[in-house]
């Protein structure tokens, strides 16, 4: 495979084989459809231009953040599936920055306990909402902000909704109504940009920039990748490597795709990869089942099946080629652990070959899969495995025959919950 960032290697599987070859084509094509408009869901994909088309957005963005975090100690994002996940992804992974806001959800379940939990935490500090819904009538966000509400109008008075930010559909909705009715301050949520895909608009980016997160920088990344899907051949667009790979895997009865993160910083990014698989894929009785596993954590659970259970499991690897530095590991221990070999060594490095070990491992027990290997884990590179795995998802969606960009399965729950509250 030629030389790629982020770089994508092929483990289990013949790059050379007549059969991957046709599949690369047919990715090819179907993303030359993709990026023409062509597609089912065409008119769900502005998420593909985000990059270029926020610059002239940030400032905006970058300023409101600023405002936030001058103003606060905290910021409640409200949101549900991809209103939320991108950004609490990206918070998990890089960390709150120094002149930052601290984050917290709400709005992503009907949990009593968690709802309680947040407001009992919000005593005595000063907080924003940041509400995130393109139509303001989704169920669990919806109640959330009731809930915030009223402890907002007692903790400041009339004065509660200056402290409220709202990003929405651009034109309609519930949330947009009651915005212009109450001077609320709004961001848009592009009316051709599905949820799952909009962490690199202000969806994302307005709670990030809040948190000291360099925005700019992981807009950037995004768009070193678009730029690359718009000019590299099928070949050398690691997207669609990927998307190529995951596909042959299912062919070969391969239905389960297991995406193993190096550390739990990373979680909530395998939380945002699952609902982006799911979600745009499983639709038609077609779809890889995407699952997570946060290394080594889940070796000492969920290992044991991985090595010796069912051989329907493909795995792909994400990696930093430059992992933190610190801390670094004493030269003796309080007991005798057998581990002073590896003493005066980055735990970083410790984590590397605890990867590279178990990816041996796996592949000779017969899990074939890919890696997938970013330069560091910072803003920049963030962007690029976004960019990275919404384009791949697509395609392989694509290559399925259903559209990536509708949910109807999730559309029928709401359905059923909504059926059950108006027997109330």
């Amino acid at each position: 495979m030629p030389n790629l960032s982020p770089h994508i290697q092929l483990e289990g599987l013949n790059a050379d084989s007549r059969e991957f070859g046709l599949i690369i084509e047919m990715m090819g094509r179907l993303k030359a459809c993709l990026l023409d408009g062509t597609t089912p869901g065409a008119e769900f994909t502005g998420w593909l231009r985000l990059p270029a088309e926020m610059e002239p957005t940030l400032d905006r963005i970058a300023g409101m953040g600023r405002r936030i975090a001058a103003e606060s100690a905290t910021l409640v994002v409200v949101g549900i599936g991809g209103s939320y996940l991108g950004a609490r992804a990206a918070y998990e992974a890089l960390g709150r920055g120094l002149d930052g806001v601290e984050l917290q959800w709400a709005g992503w379940s009907l949990s009593p306990v968690m709802a309680r939990r947040l407001v009992e935490a919000l005593d005595g500090r000063d907080y924003m909402i940041n509400v995130i819904s393109k139509s303001g009538g989704t169920m669990e966000p919806a109640l959330a902000f009731r809930i915030l509400a009223q402890h907002a109008q007692t903790r400041y008075g009339d004065a509660w909704t200056e402290r409220v930010v709202v990003t929405t559909d651009p034109a309609q909705g519930a949330l947009r109504l009651w915005a212009q009715d109450r001077g609320v301050e709004t961001m848009d949520i592009p009316s051709t940009v599905g949820g799952r895909f909009s962490v690199l608009s202000p969806v994302g980016l307005l709670p990030l920039a809040a948190a000291g997160i360099d925005v700019r920088a992981l807009v950037s990344g995004a768009g070193d990748v678009q730029r690359g899907a718009e000019s590299a051949s099928a070949e050398d667009d690691p997207a669609v490597i990927y998307a190529a790979a995951r596909c042959v895997m299912e062919q070969r009865g391969r239905c389960v795709e297991v995406l193993t993160l190096p550390g739990p910083e990373l979680s909530l990014f395998g939380e945002w990869w699952r609902q982006l698989a799911g979600e745009s894929e499983g639709k038609n009785g077609a779809g890889i089942w995407p699952s997570v596993l946060t290394l080594t954590t889940d070796l000492h659970s969920i290992g044991q099946y991985l090595q010796d259970g069912r051989r329907m499991i493909q795995e792909t690897f994400l990696a930093f080629e430059e992992y933190d530095a610190e801390p670094v590991i004493p030269r003796s221990g309080p007991v005798a652990d057998g581990l002073d070999l590896v003493g005066g060594r980055a735990l970083g490095l410790v984590n590397r070959l605890a990867l590279e070990g178990t990816r041996d491992a796996h592949r000779a027990g017969d899990v074939p899969g890919t890696s997938i290997t970013a330069h560091r884990l910072d803003p920049f590179c963030l962007g690029q495995l976004f960019y990275v795995f919404e384009l791949a998802v697509a395609l392989t969606a694509l290559f399925h025959g259903v559209n990536p960009f509708d949910q109807p399965g999730v559309e029928a729950y709401k359905k059923g919950v909504r059926a059950k509250l108006n027997s109330l």
